[in-house]
């Protein structure tokens, strides 16, 4: 709801429209192709929506840091997202963008329709599975691609209206599989635990 959406917001300090990675900033997840890709798009798009990294911080960020800096304060880095804050930092988001090079499951995407958010995945790995025909794949290795994509679906109010609604539907497949992943991951921490 609303109300969530702005404590969120004000808790990590984001103000105004924006775009969302949400996962670990690390090269894997194609962070700097995303902010490439973000850079290509049309000054007015870029005043418009912020670009919001998600997660805390995972190993060899040096090029990611220094595409922020080059950025400046069009990019919010907001640190590690506490779990309850998840759905309205998704909900939020005008877009939420996942260019992963490599990806076991794509559970954020995920999560992310299921908050009514239009989603921008990587076509590699399980994302295809994952985001079906609800969100635009596009080439991780594609900052063209990804710039393209993410203009489309800030331009094109019935792109997005269409994609959050084939989002909801493709969410639900999936609530199952989520299920399984929590049960594998508590088995996984008890077994590494004893």
């Amino acid at each position: 709801n609303e109300v969530n959406i702005k404590r969120v917001k004000n808790k990590y300090q984001i103000q105004g429209k924006y775009l969302l990675f949400l996962g670990t900033i690390e090269p894997r997840k194609n962070i700097v192709g995303l902010l490439k890709a973000y850079h290509q798009l049309p000054k007015k798009l870029q005043i418009e929506y912020k670009m919001v990294l998600a997660g805390g911080r995972g190993w060899l960020d040096d090029e990611i840091n220094t595409w922020c800096e080059k950025l400046g304060d069009r990019v919010i880095r907001t640190g590690y997202i506490d779990q309850e804050d998840k759905a309205a930092l998704y909900a939020g988001a005008s877009i939420f963008t996942y260019p992963s090079a490599y990806e076991g499951w794509g559970m954020q995407p995920l999560e992310a329709m299921a908050c009514g958010t239009p989603v921008i995945s990587a076509n590699n790995s399980s994302l295809p599975e994952a985001v079906g025909e609800a969100g635009i794949l596009v080439e991780a290795t594609s900052s063209d691609q990804i710039s393209r994509a993410i203009e489309q679906v800030l331009t094109n109010e019935k792109v997005a209206q269409k994609m959050i609604d084939l989002g909801f539907k493709q969410a639900k497949k999936f609530s199952w599989h989520k299920s399984a992943l929590v049960m594998k991951q508590v088995i996984e921490e008890v077994v590494s635990g004893s």
